[in-house]
């Protein structure tokens, strides 16, 4: 068998929708960071200027030692609210992955157990919406071939439950066996 030649991505907006979100959202933190920033600057420096311009006039000093501390002190708190902030929206927006990630995870769990009847279920605005819908189609449709597998088992017995069948039950028996053949041939193993 052949390695496969490494896949190199050709593609980057696989999903534009979510991704332009993402994208949105993390542009919008940082924007609203930096006029924050910039209002808390303009408001801080006009104070502070008014209780110091006779001073900072004597003084002659150069207008960066005036505002060197002011930036300092407005940019460790931006950058602290920010910080803050995009950490907290990080943990509700990654809320929305990681959610149904865990139930994706508990319904596979639960499959693999056998039982047919699990479905995944998702809050209207989570993220993988459609790939749970697309696990849900296909639950659905392997629960219909199963339960036909299972009519198809019990006939086949009744059948076969005769003491002495009939040439004609034995005949009955293949073809039934025969269509049970395939349907399993859908499942590749």
């Amino acid at each position: 068998m052949m390695p496969k030649p490494p896949v190199f991505r050709r593609k980057y907006w696989i999903q534009p929708a979510y991704q332009g979100r993402t994208i949105l959202a993390v542009f919008l933190a940082l924007a609203s960071a930096l006029a924050v920033a910039g209002v808390a600057v303009v408001l801080l420096s006009s104070r502070e200027l008014s209780d110091s311009v006779y001073s900072r006039l004597q003084g002659m000093k150069d207008a960066r030692e005036a505002f060197t501390p002011l930036v300092a002190k407005v940019g460790a708190a931006t950058l602290a609210l920010a910080s803050v902030a995009i950490a907290v929206w990080f943990l509700f927006y990654t809320h929305r992955i990681a959610g149904p990630l865990f139930r994706l995870k508990r319904t596979l769990a639960e499959l693999r157990a056998g039982d047919l009847r699990v479905r995944v279920q998702l809050r209207r605005r989570d993220d993988l919406k459609d790939l749970a819908d697309g696990l849900n189609d296909v639950i659905i449709d392997y629960s219909s071939r199963v339960g036909e597998l299972q009519r198809e088992h019990a006939a086949i017995a009744k059948l076969a439950a005769k003491k002495k069948p009939a040439a004609k039950d034995l005949d009955e028996i293949r073809k039934r066996l025969d269509a049970l053949g395939e349907k399993l041939a859908f499942f590749k193993r």
